[in-house]
């Protein structure tokens, strides 16, 4: 059975196979920083009337922490480094706290049900494109 690799030792394995300036020639093409075109949206537009999910505990944790302003405004923009940020914090959270916020989903799911009893829960499938 082999020896499990470190990411140090596979940082030297790709160091050892790659020269420093193999991994960009003089020709390899840099765009100017400069304004970017606008990005697509993921989001699909919700129809009128549509009613969103109660909150889980983690969206309710992740909401909180936004809020409360935990992180610097350099990561702030960036939503990718921010969710890891968050999500680190949760998994290390110890479970006593987890519990509250757990409580707290339960109650926003109570409150949820109050203000919208017929809701129910169906996730619409998308075709999928062939």
């Amino acid at each position: 059975m082999p020896a499990a690799r470190t990411m140090d030792s596979e940082s030297q394995h790709f160091d050892a196979l790659v020269e420093p300036g193999d991994l960009f020639s003089q020709s390899t093409y840099m765009p100017p920083d400069g304004p970017k075109p606008p990005r697509a949206r993921h989001s699909r537009k919700q129809p009128a009337g549509h009613i969103p999910r109660p909150p889980n505990a983690f969206i309710l944790f992740r909401s909180s922490f936004i809020r409360s302003q935990r992180v610097s405004s350099e990561v702030e923009p960036s939503h990718s480094t921010l969710s890891k940020i968050i999500g680190l914090t949760w998994k290390r959270l110890p479970e006593a706290e987890r519990r509250v916020w757990h409580a707290k989903a339960r109650q926003a799911g109570e409150a949820h049900r109050r203000r919208f009893p017929a809701y129910a829960f169906r996730p619409a499938h998308r075709a999928r494109a062939q």
